[in-house]
C-alpha cells in the first residue's frame, strides 16, 4: 500500500515539473524579447546625435521616419530637425510622454507580461494603457494649441509614415 501514493506522487510531481519548464521557457523568452528591445532603443542612442535640454533630451536620428520618445529622449530625424521641419506641437505630443511618464508605464507591462507571460489579459491592459498615453498627451497639446485642426493634419502626415519603436511612446495610435 506504501508505493502505490509514491507512485501517484511522482507522476504528479512529473506534470509540476512539465509545468515549471513551460513556465521558465516562456520567461525566458519574454526576458529576451525585453532585453532585446532594450538594447534596440539603446543603439539608437548610443549612435544619434544628442542634444541636452533643461529637462529632456533630444537624440537626432538619419532616416528616422517619425519621431518618438522613450524616458526622458525625444528621437528625431536629424535632417527633418535641421531644416526645423518638425513641427511644434508633435514635439509638444513627445515631449507629453516625458512629462508623464509614459515610458515608466510601458516598462512596467512589459516586465509584468515577462512574469505572467500566460496571462492575456495584461496585453490588452497594455495596449490599452498606451492607446491612453496617446489620448493624454493629445489632449495636453490641444489644450495648449491655438489651432487643433492643424495639430490633427500634423498627426496624420506623421502618423503615414511611422515606424514603431518597441518600449517608445509616439505617434502610433
Amino acid at each position: 500500500a506504501i508505493p502505490q501514493p509514491v507512485q501517484e506522487q511522482e507522476g504528479h510531481g512529473g506534470t509540476g515539473v512539465i509545468r515549471l519548464i513551460i513556465y521558465l521557457s516562456g520567461l525566458a523568452l519574454m526576458s529576451a524579447r525585453f532585453a532585446r528591445n532594450m538594447m534596440v532603443v539603446r543603439r539608437m542612442l548610443l549612435k544619434s546625435e544628442k542634444i541636452e535640454q533643461s529637462w529632456y533630451r533630444i537624440a537626432l536620428l538619419d532616416g528616422l521616419s517619425s519621431p518618438f520618445s522613450f524616458l526622458r529622449t525625444v528621437f528625431l530625424d536629424r535632417q527633418a530637425y535641421r531644416k526645423n521641419r518638425i513641427p511644434a506641437n508633435v514635439l509638444r505630443h513627445e515631449l507629453e510622454h516625458i512629462r508623464q511618464a509614459h515610458s515608466h508605464d510601458v516598462i512596467f507591462f512589459e516586465l509584468m507580461n515577462m512574469i505572467f507571460w500566460f496571462n492575456p489579459m495584461l496585453y490588452i491592459f497594455g495596449r490599452a494603457a498606451r492607446i491612453n498615453h496617446e489620448y493624454l498627451a493629445d489632449e495636453a497639446v490641444v489644450r495648449e494649441s491655438r489651432d487643433p485642426e492643424t495639430y490633427e493634419g500634423e498627426l496624420i502626415s506623421f502618423i503615414r509614415s511611422r515606424a514603431i519603436v518597441p518600449f517608445t511612446c509616439g505617434l502610433n495610435s
